[in-house]
């Protein structure tokens, strides 16, 4: 996996609330496949390292694809109220 997949999936786990060590290598494969162009779309030229992109798609987190929301809903447990 290269830097910026592993980048994007620690931000990921940072706006859902997981810790990037509780995902599997499969589960960030998982996520790059499923959300990575939803993070492109949605907060183009944002690089995951400076937590500008985590920022930006906690903003956004409504107007992610179904496809990235489902694996996001079914690969990261729930925060706590």
């Amino acid at each position: 996996m290269n830097k910026y997949a592993i980048s994007l999936a620690v931000s990921l786990a940072a706006v859902t609330g997981v810790s990037a060590h509780q995902l599997s290598m499969s589960q960030k494969l998982q996520i790059r496949e499923d959300c990575s162009s939803d993070f492109r779309k949605l907060c183009p030229g944002l690089r995951p390292a400076d937590g500008q992109l985590m920022r930006c798609v906690q903003s956004k987190k409504d107007q992610l694809s179904k496809i990235c929301s489902h694996t996001l809903a079914t690969l990261m447990p729930k925060k706590p109220d």
